[in-house]
C-alpha cells in the first residue's frame, strides 16, 4: 500500500525562528523531568561552572516552537490528520550548552518519509531535522535584532537525489565591513561543504550575514 502522506515535502525547509531562553523556564522544565541536576537549578553552581551559568537540559530544546514551522504546518503540508499522527523517537546533538540569555536561530527541515508495516499496519514515518544558528550568533557577540540576512549562492556539483544521506560541515570564512547609508555593517561570511557517504563533494553553499554595527 503507498503511503498516504504527501511525500513532495522532503527537503521543504520552514521559516527560520528565534527563541531567547529564559532562566525561570529551564529550572521550570528542570523541575518538571524530575531532573534536579544543580548545573540546572543552582545559580551559584552554575557561575562557578565552566559554563559560567546554568545550562538547559537535553532535551530542553522540545520547548522551542514556531507555529510557521510546528507540527500543525507540517501535519497540513504532508495532508494528514493528526488523530492518526504518533511521536516516534527524538534524538538530540548537543554542540554547545543552551545557556540563559541567549537567542537562537531555529531552522526546521524534513529529510526524509519512509514506509514501515507494523502488527497495525502501514505507517510513513517522517523525519524532520531543526539547526540552531544561536552559537554562530555567540560567538560573534552580536544581537540576532541587528543581524541581517545578506545573500546565498549555491554551487551544485552533482544534483541532489531523493533516497540519498548526505553531510553537511560549515565554517567561517571571513568577516569584513562596509559602510552603507545606514552606517557601518560587518559581512560574515560562511561556506557549507555538502558531501556524499565517500565524502566527494556534491554541492557547496555561500551564506553572507549582515551584521548592522
Amino acid at each position: 500500500m503507498p503511503i498516504q502522506v504527501n511525500t513532495g515535502v522532503i527537503g521543504r525547509e520552514y521559516p527560520p525562528f528565534s527563541v531567547t531562553l529564559e532562566r525561570g523556564k529551564i529550572k521550570e522544565f528542570a523541575r518538571a523531568i524530575g531532573d534536579l541536576n544543580p548545573f540546572y537549578l543552582d545559580d551559584e553552581v552554575g557561575a562557578a561552572s565552566e559554563w559560567g551559568d546554568i545550562i538547559a537540559p537535553p532535551t530542553f530544546a522540545v520547548t522551542f516552537r514556531d507555529e510557521r514551522a510546528g507540527s500543525g504546518a507540517l501535519l497540513r503540508d504532508l495532508g494528514v490528520d493528526i488523530a492518526r499522527v504518533l511521536h516516534g523517537e527524538q534524538e538530540f546533538e548537543i554542540v554547545r550548552q543552551l545557556t540563559p540569555g541567549e537567542t537562537y536561530l531555529c531552522r526546521t527541515k524534513v529529510v526524509d518519509i519512509y514506509e514501515k508495516t507494523g502488527k497495525s499496519g502501514p505507517m510513513a514515518f517522517v523525519v524532520d531535522e531543526r539547526a540552531g544558528a544561536g552559537a554562530l550568533l555567540r560567538d560573534l557577540g552580536v544581537d540576532i535584532a541587528r543581524v541581517l540576512h545578506g545573500e546565498q549562492e549555491v554551487e551544485i556539483v552533482r544534483q541532489l537525489t531523493p533516497g540519498e544521506t548526505y553531510l553537511c560541515r560549515t565554517k567561517v570564512v571571513d568577516i569584513y565591513e562596509k559602510t552603507g547609508k545606514s552606517g557601518p555593517m560587518a559581512f560574515v561570511v560562511r561556506e557549507t561543504a555538502i558531501t556524499d557517504r565517500t565524502n566527494e563533494i556534491v554541492a557547496t553553499m555561500r551564506h553572507i550575514t549582515v551584521v548592522r554595527l
